[in-house]
């Protein structure tokens, strides 16, 4: 998106006209702040801006993220306690979300998006390169 930190602020909950002026009050130059129920043609206007849309998508990944992060790598819980805790239950969450998307990917592809074989030269040389830190099954 852009910009200096300062002047972006995404609100999720604040939708009054109030909470809005509040917000430029304080300086910020790109409220990205949805209104809901009826809204008049200047207001759609605003909403349809480039740095708006942009703005709206930015926090609806942000969403996305941390609801994936909650539901598929523990984080609606934290088994640790107190903050130091719960910073270790994030880092753990995003070294696995890191992880798991690695492992996608080299799964399904050469290194640079073409697609490999299941049987070709490339997976051939990986798994050799590779085996000696594979452990033994018996």
């Amino acid at each position: 998106m852009g910009g200096r930190l300062d002047s972006w602020l995404l609100i999720a909950a604040s939708n009054s006209t109030d909470g809005e002026r509040r917000v430029w009050a304080l300086g910020v130059h790109h409220a990205v702040i949805p209104k809901p129920g009826f809204r008049s043609r200047e207001r759609i206007d605003y909403e349809r801006q480039r740095w708006f849309r942009r703005g709206r998508a930015w926090r609806a990944g942000g969403e996305a993220r941390i609801a994936r992060l909650k539901h598929r790598f523990g984080m609606a819980r934290s088994r640790y306690r107190g903050e130091r805790g719960m910073v270790r239950t994030v880092y753990w969450a995003a070294i696995a979300n890191n992880l798991t998307a690695i492992a996608s990917r080299v799964g399904r592809s050469g290194g640079r998006g073409q697609s490999v074989p299941a049987e070709s030269p490339a997976r051939e040389e990986f798994a050799a390169r590779y085996r000696t830190f594979a452990p033994a099954c018996s």
